[in-house]
């Protein structure tokens, strides 16, 4: 994964991008076997220290992609939690969308995710 980066040490999109890119399309093969699940292990250890990086859309892939293989990563996704709430913003309908249902499936709800997510889904309506 951290050869992903270019010999200057800069990925085009960013490692948030590339971390989230993966676990989403991990999540669209719906693949569960072992080599998978040590990928996503590593991904997980990495987005921990670079979520401030991440885009709403980093966000919300590679939280989709975790729940959709039901991989439940306390740790990073706290982590991502928080900066969702921090970000709310300036997420769109979809990435609500896609966050609130990676989260409920993973059953990691607490009240200021779901406070923020909901605040974010009613500024959107309005």
């Amino acid at each position: 994964l951290l050869q992903a980066q270019d010999p200057q040490g800069q990925h085009p999109h960013g490692m948030p991008r590339c971390l989230s890119d993966i676990a989403f399309s991990l999540g669209k093969l719906r693949l569960t076997d072992q080599v998978v699940m040590d990928i996503l292990r590593c991904v997980a250890e990495i987005a921990k220290y670079c979520a401030d990086q991440f885009t709403p859309n980093d966000m919300a892939s590679i939280v989709w992609g975790f729940a959709s293989l039901s991989e439940r990563n306390e740790p990073m996704m706290s982590v991502i939690a928080a900066e969702v709430v921090n970000k709310i913003a300036d997420f769109d309908q979809r990435q609500l969308s896609n966050t609130a249902w990676a989260f409920a499936m993973c059953g990691l709800w607490n009240e200021q995710l779901v406070s923020a997510i909901v605040g974010g889904c009613l500024s959107k309506m309005s």
